[in-house]
C-alpha cells in the first residue's frame, strides 16, 4: 500500500512552521537506513531538496554535507519524527499537516 510513502511524505512538513518561506523552518529532513532513503530517492533530504530542487536525489546526502554549518540537525529515524510529532502537538507556533 501506500502507507510507508504517506508516512515519509507526512514527516517531511507536519509540524513544522507554517508561517515562514525558509524551508529550514518549514520542512524537516529525517535520516534514515540507507535502503530506505534509495527506495524514497533520497527525499528524506527534504530541507536540501527544497532549497535546491535541481539537485539531482542521489547528490542530496553529499549536499546536506556542504550545507551542514547552515542547517538544522536532522531528525533521525521515524521514531525522532514521533517524537517530534508529539512535542509540535503542545506548541502553538507550528504548522498543521
Amino acid at each position: 500500500g501506500n502507507g510507508p510513502s504517506i508516512l515519509l511524505a507526512s514527516a517531511q512538513h507536519c509540524g513544522r512552521s507554517a508561517a515562514t518561506q525558509d524551508f529550514r523552518d518549514n520542512s524537516r529532513t529525517v535520516l534514515l537506513p540507507g535502503w530506505l532513503s534509495f527506495l524514497y530517492w533520497n527525499m528524506n533530504y527534504h530541507i536540501e531538496h527544497h532549497m535546491y530542487p535541481g539537485v539531482p536525489c542521489y547528490r542530496l546526502p553529499a549536499l546536506r554535507s556542504v550545507l551542514a554549518d547552515d542547517l538544522p540537525a536532522a531528525t533521525v529515524g521515524l521514531t525522532g519524527v514521533f517524537a517530534e510529532f508529539r512535542r509540535d502537538l503542545h506548541s502553538p507556533h507550528t504548522g498543521g499537516c
